[in-house]
């Protein structure tokens, strides 16, 4: 198995061919992946998939948004703040 460290991939590897992003992992594309070769990569670095990212719900977007402002004196002073 190909070792993939940091300084041999692309720097821009959505610019490659897909003939040449197979060739940079390590792969014949006319003949992928044996399935002994598969199993070991799914097991390396594991299922080929896009991780979720959370969604924010509306009570945490506006939390978020009330609480980054800042103080506006102004308002102080009409609620008798001093």
């Amino acid at each position: 198995m190909p070792d993939f460290s940091p300084s041999d991939r692309p720097a821009a590897p959505w610019s490659l061919t897909p003939v040449d992003a197979a060739h940079a992992v390590g792969v014949d594309p006319a003949r992928g992946l044996s399935a002994a070769e598969s199993r070991a990569r799914l097991e390396e670095f594991g299922p080929n998939q896009l991780q979720e990212e959370a969604v924010r719900g509306l009570a945490a977007i506006f939390q978020a948004s009330a609480c980054s402002r800042p103080p506006d004196p102004k308002r102080r002073m009409r609620m008798g703040g001093g």
